[in-house]
């Protein structure tokens, strides 16, 4: 399992995103939903798997390509979450720092609603344990279908250019104090 301390990948050099302003076979309501739902098993796959570093990077080289140059990031934004503008790299950084010493065991891609022609929200169904310093689950820290929405914006040319991610942190807190003498 990936460590969520560490960003994902790289995009390619300096950290910069191997994407541009083409196409990325979306730019309608059909097609962001088809590009958001290859996004988000792409997303899972990675959170999920024990993989070999190639197969990280082949992944997000993949990933990459749906993404402009310049996203906007936000985390529970109407809770004062953290935020960035910046690319893929910078978004990785953001949203792992979130999800420090948590590991993903479980993720379901539960619903994906088109919320305007333009933006997708996508419910996934986390089930998720604390892992201390050394990776060791803390006993009694478990959450079951914890509910993750994404929601994806995407420009004109059918690339993302907003992710949005909300979740209940209060019971991410919660969880975080069950580690009461245990190192993080």
């Amino acid at each position: 399992r990936h460590d969520f301390c560490k960003p994902l990948f790289r995009c390619g050099p300096m950290g910069a995103c191997a994407s541009d302003n083409s196409s990325a076979k979306g730019g309608g309501t059909a097609s962001n939903m088809q590009v958001c739902k290859d996004i988000m098993d792409i997303q899972v796959q990675m959170a999920l798997s024990d993989m070999a570093k190639e197969k990280v990077d082949e992944l997000g080289a993949k990933l990459c390509g749906y993404f402009a140059p310049t996203v906007e990031w936000k985390v529970n934004p109407n809770n004062s979450g953290p935020c960035v503008t910046g690319d893929i790299e910078a978004g990785t950084r953001l949203i792992a720092q979130q999800w420090s010493n948590i590991m993903n065991v479980q993720t379901k891609n539960h619903s994906f609603t088109s919320k305007q022609s333009s933006v997708i929200q996508v419910v996934q169904l986390v089930d998720t344990v604390l892992v201390d310093c050394r990776g060791a689950v803390v006993p009694d820290s478990s959450l079951k279908e914890f509910k993750v929405t994404q929601t994806l914006t995407f420009n004109m040319s059918g690339k993302i250019e907003g992710w949005t991610q909300e979740y209940d942190s209060g019971a991410i807190q919660k969880l975080r104090r069950k580690a009461t003498n245990v190192q993080l």
